[in-house]
């Protein structure tokens, strides 16, 4: 992986940065990655992004599904890839994973699926 970025939104009446989504570079994955579950973590520094940089990379957005955790890795989330593998393979026709370069993760999902808080340990790294 070569970066994990954080595109943040304001938020409340002060118009505070609120962590949204994490954008996941994964272009380098191999075939045999993708049998695997991903794990991310969730201290910065991140790369602050803007909704609008999209550069034409192939992306998926993770499944509520596809999240989990490790006992022994509480400062990371993890992404089960043949969960997205499915995922991909049931939504569209002439997608094969090795073109994926980027996951999206949708910050309230993983916070849900794992009953964690994300958001405030991303908070710091704005």
């Amino acid at each position: 992986m070569d970066n994990i970025g954080v595109i943040y939104n304001e938020s409340g009446f002060f118009g505070e940065l609120a962590p949204e989504w994490m954008v996941i570079n994964c272009g380098g994955l191999q075939a045999d990655e993708w049998l695997r579950t991903l794990y991310i973590p969730l201290v910065g520094p991140f790369v602050r992004m803007e909704m609008e940089e999209n550069d034409g990379e192939a992306t998926v957005a993770v499944p509520f599904s596809a999240y989990t955790r490790h006992a022994d890795r509480p400062a990371q989330i993890g992404v089960h890839l043949p969960t997205v593998t499915a995922f991909v393979r049931k939504y569209t026709e002439h997608t094969d994973c090795g073109q994926i370069r980027r996951l999206i993760i949708r910050i309230m999902d993983a916070e849900e699926a794992l009953q964690l808080d994300i958001r405030e340990r991303l908070m710091g790294n704005v």
